[in-house]
């Protein structure tokens, strides 16, 4: 398993969590693959949410459009690890 790799999950636990209590639902219920269809809570200021405990957990800045045709918990993930490893400050 690649160190890259090894970032993906430990940032998906990270989001896991965080969705789980923002959006009301169980930790068990999200994965890489759910999408907002499967969260009723999950709309945009929620996620909004979720990103402003990521960025101040990771000092950095994602910006809004980073997220455009994001599908799914992964796609979220993955956008947030682009801009960690770009080094965009907070």
């Amino acid at each position: 398993m690649s160190d890259e790799r090894l970032g993906r999950d430990a940032m998906l636990e990270q989001l896991r969590g965080l969705m789980a209590k923002v959006f009301g639902v169980a930790v068990e219920r999200i994965g890489a693959d759910t999408t907002p269809d499967e969260i009723p809570r999950w709309d945009s200021l929620n996620l909004l949410t979720v990103m402003i405990g990521i960025e101040r957990r990771l000092g950095i800045s994602v910006p809004p459009e980073a997220l455009e045709g994001v599908r799914d918990v992964g796609g979220v993930a993955d956008a947030i690890l682009r801009h960690a490893l770009n080094g965009a400050p907070a």
